[in-house]
């Protein structure tokens, strides 16, 4: 059986949240089947993550500062983002060299600005290129420009969640909608925490609440602090820690919080870990996971990472998180921006140990029927079948996602610390 030769195109050096979804989706492709490249603009991280798992990549040449500009800024009356475009047009025709050298029969994207290079890239190989669409974008020109883009030059768009789907509208059509998920948790036992905790400068003995992502104002994680501040007095032998880094700048965000967290007297109990290659590991640290983020979420993969952990889960009700988890069952779904119901919920779940590990189990089982890797390969598979043309495309919105989202969504309110 020839194989299906597929060409992941990414246009970060760093390791995020999108990347590790590539990364696992990568790995659980089966090789027998499908043979797989990548395309990335540059070394760095993501580089050095794809040799240390013996896969092969190509570079392209894309100017850094079109890396860098940032999706805030587009706009119609922005020259800096029309002044972009011919640099856009260069990491098009770079790429375009890279897929001739390769001759896949599909591009699959993950990223926002791979997705415009990929398609404006196929327009000479004619390769079907499809989306892994992964955010929510701001602002209806931004959206209207993507959505064009996608209606006229992509084959199918992965949205991971029904949030993502939302933005679409000329290219509906050509929207899937198929959750992300996460690879299975190694088995780490009490040891593994406590050595985690030690390392950390934590007593082993104590509580952790943590929060995971990239530090970036949308993130919330001031949100967090603030939340820390209100529940510090009463847990003495809490201690916190953020987990992530500013990837895409906010440096003058992460500074502020630093001077929240010393303005409050508590730098002594808050830990800020940076970028780490083992987050997905370490949540098990976690007596909680808080996740605050003050934008719809596209999805919220820290979310269903901590639920494969076991670690019950606070979470701002916006976006792909509403999709994720029941409110009072995975844990407790509060008010976007709203640090008073955050510090509260912790409580509940700190205050409670048993209902702690009970939603704990819940939210494992729910991670092993809705968000496993085996799962999405099985749809990313449909979706490969349509663009070649060797089997049966897939719904606009897959079999398991259709129920979820027939489903109603409870509400309650947020919980009220017990005295």
């Amino acid at each position: 059986m020839r194989k299906t030769r597929v060409l992941f195109v990414d246009h970060a050096t760093t390791v995020g949240g999108g990347e590790r979804s590539m990364l696992e989706l990568a790995a659980a492709l089966d090789r027998k089947r499908y043979h797989v490249t990548f395309a990335l603009p540059g070394p760095g991280a993501l580089a050095a993550a794809l040799e240390k798992a013996g896969e092969r990549f190509n570079y392209y040449r894309a100017d850094p500062s079109l890396l860098k500009f940032h999706r805030e800024k587009i706009s119609p009356f922005s020259f800096g983002w029309w002044r972009q475009f011919t640099r856009v047009l260069g990491a098009a025709r770079d790429l375009r060299r890279v897929i001739a050298a390769e001759r896949p029969d599909l591009i699959h994207t993950h990223s926002q600005k791979a997705h415009v290079f990929a398609t404006l890239a196929r327009v000479g190989p004619g390769k079907p290129v499809i989306w892994h669409m992964r955010d929510v974008l701001r602002g209806r020109f931004a959206r209207a420009v993507m959505d064009l883009l996608a209606a006229f030059g992509a084959a199918r768009v992965v949205a991971v969640s029904n949030a993502v789907v939302g933005q679409f509208k000329l290219a509906r059509r050509k929207v899937t909608l198929v959750y992300n998920a996460v690879a299975p948790p190694e088995s780490l036992g009490p040891e593994f925490v406590a050595r985690t905790k030690s390392a950390w400068g934590i007593p082993r003995d104590a509580r952790v609440v943590g929060c995971v992502g990239q530090i970036a104002p949308w993130k919330g994680q001031h949100i967090f602090v603030q939340a820390a501040v209100a529940l510090a007095p009463a847990f003495p032998d809490l201690y916190f820690v953020v987990i992530g880094s500013s990837l895409y700048g906010a440096r003058a965000y992460r500074a502020e919080l630093l001077r929240d967290v010393r303005r409050a007297g508590l730098a002594p109990r808050v830990r800020f870990l940076g970028q780490r290659e083992d987050a997905a590991a370490v949540i098990g640290a976690f007596d909680v996971l808080v996740h605050t983020p003050v934008e719809p979420e596209p999805f919220g993969r820290v979310v269903v990472e901590a639920m494969a952990r076991g670690v019950p889960v606070v979470a701002a009700g916006s976006g792909g998180v509403l999709e994720i988890m029941e409110d009072g069952r995975e844990g407790f779904v509060v008010g976007v921006g709203d640090a008073g119901a955050t510090a509260a919920a912790v409580a509940f779940l700190l205050d409670d140990g048993h209902l702690a590990a009970e939603m704990g189990v819940l939210g494992r089982e729910t991670y092993k029927r809705r968000f496993t890797v085996e799962r999405l390969c099985r749809e990313v598979k449909l979706i490969y079948g349509e663009a070649t043309g060797s089997g049966i495309g897939p719904p606009a919105v897959s079999v398991e996602a259709a129920s979820i989202l027939s489903a109603p969504v409870r509400e309650v309110e947020p919980p009220v610390r017990k005295e």
